[in-house]
């Protein structure tokens, strides 16, 4: 263990090392965001403060000078690393800086993973592939879904994957891999995930780009970022420059209701931005289950059973789970919208019947699904 501390008395919410792992930012429910030097056993030094209310998540700039932040009051707020003070301009200022994560779920990048009727809580976790071209999220569906990175044309197209039961608290790609990893609430599920990226797809895609990439960085890597306003000027804007705008809402829209960050984000949009057709599509890649962490035990019996020697059938979250135990891969049925509590199978050993708790509003009604471990399919 290289530290502990125990400096606060609120539930930390977001946690994050800069990139050159130099500093190491905490956020918590107190609104605060504390900056610990991790080259000297974690010591205090500074504190971020302007956040409303419970910090959510935030991102450190690739040069680790600037640090973006979400907030549970939907605010977008851009602070300077080396002093802590806030840069009210810093939705205009740093429009085209490039960042080393993306993590926030307000921003421009990402206008476009909420669904309709939203209320600004759905969605619970989002983050970009190393590659830079796509965008993966957790919401309280149970879904995890990739979108185009960036995506700022509302009600984008997506790829969805079910597995967990309940709400998605966090979805986060390796560092420099392929795989992404997401986290169940009430499940309390890990899963494993293979993500395949298309870059051909996505190279040709780049030639009808939605951003002009002379201007900004490109999301393979290709092309040089632009430098920041503010790092060019070396100067900060009076406060009040960029301040949040009020959207007013017509009838009958509920989607989020009111939107403080509105401003913020029509502010950030990257310099020579030109929205194409294609930007609303779906992203190029797609994404496999490849491993389940978990055993539901505290309230299901006789829910694993041998198939073969070798095979193992138990259930986790909303799936029928095939485990070979000799290569330790796993094969999934994943037609379940809620837990699985109980199974059975079949004399043949080939075929399984699972049964799920009462979805919502159908408390009378209990689905079984029967389906066959040779090919995972559905029978019934």
């Amino acid at each position: 263990m290289k530290a502990n501390k125990k400096d606060r008395k609120e539930a930390i919410s977001e946690i994050k090392f800069s990139p050159d792992d130099s500093i190491l930012a905490v956020g918590a429910h107190d609104s605060l965001i504390k900056l610990y030097d991790a080259t000297k056993n974690f010591a205090l030094l500074r504190t971020i403060r302007k956040n409303l209310s419970t910090v959510s998540h935030f991102d450190f700039s690739l040069d680790g000078q600037f640090l973006v932040s979400n907030s549970t009051s939907y605010e977008i707020l851009y602070f300077d690393v080396a002093t802590g003070n806030q840069i009210t301009g810093g939705a205009s200022q740093l429009r085209n800086e490039t960042w080393s994560t993306y993590t926030c779920h307000l921003g421009w990048a990402v206008q476009g993973i909420w669904p309709p009727c939203a209320d600004g809580s759905d969605i619970n976790a989002v983050d970009r592939s190393s590659e830079g071209v796509v965008t993966a999220t957790a919401d309280d569906f149970g879904m995890v879904k990739l979108f185009k990175h960036p995506s700022p044309v509302e009600r984008a197209a997506f790829h969805e994957y079910r597995g967990h039961s309940s709400h998605v608290t966090n979805v986060r790609f390796l560092k420099n891999s392929p795989y992404l990893i997401s986290t169940g609430g009430e499940d309390k599920c890990i899963f494993q995930w293979r993500y395949y990226f298309d870059r051909e797809s996505a190279e040709a895609s780049k030639k009808e780009s939605l951003v002009d990439i002379s201007n900004i960085a490109d999301d393979l890597g290709t092309a040089k970022p632009a430098a920041s306003p503010l790092k060019t000027q070396k100067t900060v804007k009076k406060a009040g420059e960029d301040e949040f705008e009020m959207e007013e809402v017509g009838g009958g829209d509920q989607r989020m209701a009111v939107l403080p960050f509105k401003g913020q984000v029509e502010k950030s949009k990257p310099t020579g931005f030109k929205p194409l057709p294609k930007a609303a599509d779906k992203p190029d890649g797609n994404m496999k289950l490849l491993y389940a962490h978990g055993f539901r035990s505290f309230d299901t019996r006789n829910n694993l059973k041998y198939v073969t020697k070798d095979d193992v059938v138990f259930s986790t979250a909303a799936l029928g789970v095939v485990l070979n135990k000799p290569t330790n891969t796993q094969k999934f049925f994943n037609m379940h919208p809620e837990d699985i509590v109980s199974l059975a199978i079949h004399p043949s050993k080939d075929i399984i019947a699972t049964g799920q708790m009462a979805q919502a509003g159908r408390s009378k009604q209990i689905d079984i699904f029967v389906w066959r471990v040779s090919t995972m399919q559905m029978l019934a």
